[in-house]
């Protein structure tokens, strides 16, 4: 692939991301916006509320607006990483996650870590041990071949096994060529 072949590919993706993005959002924001009971009655709990408190929340919380207003100043602000004050702490979201988030990303660059070490490790170990291990890579070719019953005998009609795989997929092609050629019939 070319330079700007690469650069297409690039542009569509992110222009691909964003819209995803957009309608996430609004799928997110919908279904908060439909679910049952009120917002005010979710920052209250069970707690008294005077009018004055309702007006205040309807106000800060822009409850009073239409739907397409609420979601507009929810995405705009959203987009300037301002996410309100949280209901819990009364803190503003983005110190909270601000704060969190190098103990996130330690765990998830600890977890990628932890798997392609014991993912490459363990592929390793089971291509070194063929024998202790069930890797068989003619049972490999013959799973996605068409059954047949063990009374006709083995399956001899390997000659081309590139035909059966789609055109697209041809890595799993020279894999299966190279196996059934090195000797493990």
């Amino acid at each position: 692939m070319t330079g700007r072949g690469w650069l297409l590919f690039t542009a569509r993706r992110l222009v691909a991301l964003v819209v995803l993005l957009v309608v996430i959002s609004f799928v997110v924001f919908s279904l908060l916006y439909i679910s049952p009971g009120s917002v005010i009655d979710s920052l209250l709990g069970t707690n008294p509320r005077t009018p004055e408190e309702i007006r205040y929340l309807t106000n800060e919380y822009h409850l009073n607006q239409p739907f397409w207003t609420q979601y507009w100043i929810w995405a705009s602000q959203a987009l300037r990483l301002h996410f309100g004050t949280s209901i819990q702490t009364s803190l503003p979201v983005t110190n909270e996650i601000r704060t969190r988030l190098p103990t996130t990303l330690f765990l998830g660059l600890y977890a990628y870590i932890l798997t392609i070490v014991l993912g490459v490790g363990g592929g390793i170990s089971a291509s070194w041990s063929r024998s202790r291990a069930p890797f068989r890579p003619r049972t490999m070719w013959q799973a996605p071949a068409p059954s047949r019953p063990a009374a006709a005998g083995p399956r001899r009609s390997v000659g081309r096994p590139c035909r059966r795989w789609p055109r697209w997929l041809p890595a799993a092609c020279l894999l299966v060529s190279a196996l059934l050629r090195s000797g493990t019939r």
